[in-house]
């Protein structure tokens, strides 16, 4: 008997998300944010739980911002090692109104963040607003095209 055409599809999509996983792992592609938003939008839905502008522009600006610096241990750390922290743990900031929070972090720093959020929340935030004003990354006016 015949799959059912819902049944192909499914299959078929699987088999994309399959190669696409594997170009990531063997660095074709080096970040999911990196397929346009139709591929996106259509493995991982409409709505994947990331703001819409958290792209990988709005991440070098938070990285370029604190001199790529993880701000967990201050070391300086590789552009490509960093990543992009959501101090609040909202994935959704910067689309829902709320004050949005960011801070660069190197993967051993963005792991420790996993637990005790609210001792590191606080600690982020403190930083953010005492050493850098409440801000936390570089508006695309401030930034000087490479």
């Amino acid at each position: 008997m015949p799959l059912p055409i819902e049944a192909k599809e499914r299959i078929k999509l699987a088999m994309q998300k399959n190669k696409i996983a594997k170009n990531i792992r063997h660095g074709m592609i080096a970040l999911a944010d990196e397929l346009p938003p139709s591929t996106r939008e259509k493995f991982y839905g409409a709505y994947s739980g990331y703001c819409h502008k958290f792209d990988r522009d709005f991440k070098e600006r938070v990285k370029s911002f604190f001199g790529y610096k993880c701000l967990g241990c201050n070391k300086v750390i590789s552009d490509t090692i960093l990543s992009v922290h959501h101090v609040n743990y909202n994935k959704h900031a910067c689309c829902d109104g709320e004050h949005p929070y960011f801070v660069p972090l190197c993967s051993v720093c963005h792991g420790k963040t996993n637990f005790n959020r609210v001792e590191w929340q606080r600690k982020f935030i403190k930083i953010i607003q005492e050493e850098y004003n409440g801000k936390c990354y570089f508006t695309k006016e401030e930034c000087i095209p490479k």
